[in-house]
């Protein structure tokens, strides 16, 4: 009852500011959303008002609309939070008149740090860290109010407006530093990059208009560069001195470039690891990869590919290109039907994903981070590889050859090779499946984290094996195993 009462009182109240505004049922229900908008923004600050407040911003609220004025929601919240005692009954203040003041403030503020700006002597206000590229482009580091307003004034995003005080405060205490990518001729930005300091991540890139970058803007190359010199390079403090700026990777570049992520992101992937193997690799791309053809300078594949932890498609790449790259960061993605000429690469930090090539040779490659999947390739020749992060892929197989491979810390699935020659191997984190082939020998394997399928196999040779969930192979089937204790299952052979 007594709640009935309470909400009949709330009736009341408003009605009576209705009544007392003159407005109609329509145009006061609108103030009412306005109003609930305004709170929800008080209270993202943290900021919460009385009953009694709320009757009194409602009213003034009705006075501030029927006035005409149009001003957005967070804008009216923001003056509020600066002069709360508009809220109270006896004050003679309006809203009007407190979004009056706050912009006053606000206009005088950046006319004393526009001031404060033109009295530097220099005629380039930011410290140019490098020149990019050709020299078209130089990258720029902002430390005062007028770095960050001048940068924001030509974008044309908040940066160096109303969240100013927010950026700057904590480029000021190095929780973030803040970049541009500069036009030489004039000193214009054309891009802000923001670096997390404590996440040691790129949290920003953005372009003019707050827009994201798509690739096909002139500069975009500059500022791949830009993010893989300050990878590289010692930083500038203050002072104008250098420091070593603590960064080990640029991550999370799916927030970055819109249409420029990895293809498997850590942080949630883009396809599922079962769609992309039943796809074409420029299906699961959808264009997402950075494209290498014979236009793209070798220089630059090297940037991209040791930098930064793009998907780099090289199914159109030269062989000088493919010879250039040591290290790829990312995802290596190369579509044509015989990959052989990366005689040179060592590490690829991501994965490897080589949909339709039937034969696969990486001389030199020594260790791959997050998967090899090579779902269509019949013969797999990896002499210097020791150590895969995640699976290796390769169920139509005949031949898979690595004889240095120490670990695999996923699956091996080589379900239909007749041949699996991986005498070093020692750790496998899942299942090694291998049922059609005619041997396993696997001398110096000590750990499986699953089983180990060899349906066809007459000899199973794992003299080391200690530990694992279960080997399974036929009848006829002579085996040798470590651990007397693993499980063996017999089926029929076929």
């Amino acid at each position: 009852m007594k709640s009935m009462e309470s909400a009949g009182a709330i009736r009341d109240w408003k009605e009576e500011i209705r009544r007392k505004l003159n407005l109609s049922v329509e145009t006061f229900s609108a103030i009412q959303d306005l109003s609930r908008q305004v709170q929800a923004q008080l209270e993202k600050t943290g900021a919460s008002i009385t009953e009694k407040q709320e009757q009194v911003l409602l009213h003034k609220l009705g006075l501030f609309v029927r006035a005409n004025h149009t001003e957005s929601v967070e804008t009216i919240a923001e003056a509020i939070s600066i002069s709360p005692q508009v809220l109270e009954q006896k004050g003679k203040l309006d809203i009007s008149e407190v979004v009056g003041q706050t912009q006053q403030h606000f206009n005088k503020k950046e006319v004393r740090l526009w001031e404060r700006l033109s009295e530097r002597k220099d005629a380039v206000p930011m410290i140019a860290e490098t020149s990019l590229g050709d020299g078209t482009y130089y990258l720029g580091r902002l430390f005062t109010r007028g770095h960050f307003i001048a940068n924001s004034t030509v974008l044309e995003h908040c940066l160096g407006k109303k969240s100013i005080e927010r950026y700057f405060t904590k480029s000021k205490n190095k929780d973030i530093e803040v970049y541009a990518v500069m036009e030489q001729s004039d000193s214009e930005p054309v891009a802000t990059v923001i670096y997390d300091t404590k996440l040691k991540s790129i949290l920003q890139i953005k372009q003019a208009g707050d827009r994201h970058l798509t690739g096909t803007e002139p500069y975009f190359e500059a500022v791949i560069e830009s993010l893989s010199r300050l990878t590289t390079q010692e930083s500038i403090n203050e002072s104008g001195r250098a420091y070593q700026r603590p960064i080990e990777s640029v991550q999370d570049l799916e927030n970055v470039f819109r249409g420029f992520p990895e293809v498997f992101v850590r942080s949630g992937t883009l396809v599922s690891i079962s769609d992309a193997l039943t796809m074409d690799a420029k299906e699961v791309l959808g264009g997402s990869a950075f494209p290498v053809d014979e236009d793209t300078d070798p220089e630059l594949v090297v940037q991209i590919a040791e930098k930064l932890p793009l998907a780099i498609d090289m199914t159109k790449a030269t062989e000088e290109q493919r010879q250039t790259v040591i290290s790829i960061a990312g995802t290596l993605i190369d579509n044509r039907d015989a990959i052989s000429g990366f005689s040179n690469l060592k590490i690829v930090n991501g994965q490897i994903l080589v949909n339709n090539a039937k034969e696969v040779r990486f001389d030199a490659l020594e260790e791959v981070g997050r998967g090899l999947y090579a779902t269509q390739t019949e013969q797999l020749s990896l002499p210097a590889l020791r150590k895969v992060g995640g699976r290796v892929d390769a169920p139509v197989a005949r031949v898979i050859a690595a004889e240095q491979l120490t670990e695999v810390t996923g699956n091996i699935d080589a379900s239909s090779a007749s041949q699996l020659t991986m005498p070093a191997l020692r750790k496998v984190g899942w299942h090694i499946e291998a049922g059609m082939a005619e041997r396993i020998d696997l001398p110096n394997l000590v750990h499986v984290g699953g089983k180990v399928y060899g349906d066809s196999a007459s000899v199973i040779n794992l003299p080391n094996l200690k530990d694992a969930l279960l080997v399974q192979c036929n009848e006829k089937t002579e085996t040798i195993i470590g651990n007397k204790n693993i499980p063996i299952e017999r089926t029929t052979k076929i």
